[in-house]
């Protein structure tokens, strides 16, 4: 682990989990992972999902977007996020 850190390969490190990074939860920075959901409104089910560990979610709506569409095959799509 401290190969990759010296070697610049990353800026943060987790000794208990080599992928985690730093998200920022209820205004504090806890090691973790940002999951991603598209539910089926009719049914209440889980289309698609991602796990991802950026700390950002802006990149993440539209391929779950198009992942719930290609799962449901809806005529219309409607996506909500949170912010």
């Amino acid at each position: 682990m401290q190969n990759k850190l010296q070697n610049g390969e990353g800026k943060q490190l987790s000794t208990m989990d080599e992928d985690a990074r730093l998200l920022s939860k209820r205004g504090q920075s806890v090691a973790g992972y940002n999951v991603q959901i598209a539910v089926d409104s009719k049914h209440h089910l889980i289309v698609a999902e991602k796990v991802t560990n950026d700390g950002n979610d802006i990149k993440q709506l539209a391929p779950m977007l198009e992942n719930a569409q290609e799962v449901l095959q809806p005529e219309d799509l409607v996506g909500l996020a949170d912010s």
